[in-house]
């Protein structure tokens, strides 16, 4: 099945270009670590241990929010804004910021709602979030109160070793990423869509009908169109070993060694 959908990937490469003969570097700064991410206004989130710190889209320090009580920051996702998810593996925990990076509700352990496991967590809407449990390869949605919602199934598409290391909601879907493989798209109500085969992935974003990824193996940036089932190639700057790639309202962000370029970008 695999060899298949890497055969997929290469028949559907479509190598149109998008090329930005007039990028501006804005600004230069330093991140003390590889996990940084990005909201659709363009501002930037960059985690270090137990801290977290958000600028503006131009690089200047906005806002910054740390606790010492419940170890080190594991993930969290900014799809909205207004309520980021902040998740700590150590304690088994999360709590939501608001956009000042201030708490909006109490930590909230995950224990406490039968959840032992997490291995990924992310946003839901109606200020709801999905986590995916390590221990039965099993998706839940919890609402808002902590309850379980609207799904709850065992996901048996591979193998058991194969472990998904990044989930996104967007537009009524679920997208759960196998970096041998590629994409699982679940319905809102857990239906199983369609795999996308982008294989080596760490991350993705959503935007509309398109799906922006930075594949570190090929060191390339591309657009994969979701309706047409077609790729795209965007020409960015000459910058060696990047280690992540974004694109957010009209920037252009590429993280090398601990340094995040913010560019000035259009598509």
């Amino acid at each position: 099945m695999i060899l298949i959908f890497h055969i997929l990937y290469f028949i559907f490469y479509i190598s149109h270009l998008y090329t930005n003969e007039n990028l501006g570097l804005i600004k230069k700064i330093e991140v003390p670590s590889e996990n940084f991410t990005t909201d659709n206004l363009g501002n930037i989130y960059v985690t270090q241990e137990n801290e977290l710190k958000k600028y503006d889209s131009n690089g200047e320090l906005l806002y910054t929010f740390s606790n010492n009580n419940y170890g080190n920051i594991e993930t969290i996702d900014v799809s909205n804004s207004l309520r980021v998810l902040v998740f700590y593996a150590d304690f088994n925990s999360i709590i939501f910021l608001d956009n000042t990076l201030s708490p909006i509700t109490d930590f909230i352990l995950l224990e406490e709602i039968d959840i032992f496991e997490p291995k990924l967590l992310c946003s839901s809407v109606q200020n709801g979030f999905w986590i995916f449990e390590n221990t039965e390869n099993r998706l839940i949605h919890f609402n808002q109160n902590c309850e379980k919602g609207i799904c709850n199934i065992r996901i048996n598409l591979f193998k058991e070793n194969f472990q998904p290391n990044y989930i996104l909601e967007r537009n009524s879907n679920i997208y759960l990423n196998y970096p041998d493989t590629g994409i699982v798209v679940y319905s809102d109500f857990c239906n199983f869509q369609s795999i996308i085969p982008i294989p080596n992935l760490k991350n993705f974003q959503i935007s509309g009908n398109e799906i922006i990824y930075f594949d570190t193996l090929r060191q390339k940036t591309s657009i994969y169109h979701i309706q047409e089932k077609q790729f795209s190639h965007i020409d960015i700057p000459g910058i060696e070993k990047k280690q992540d790639v974004r694109i957010e309202q009209e920037r252009l962000y590429i993280l090398q060694e601990k340094i995040l370029y913010i560019y000035r970008f259009r598509k």
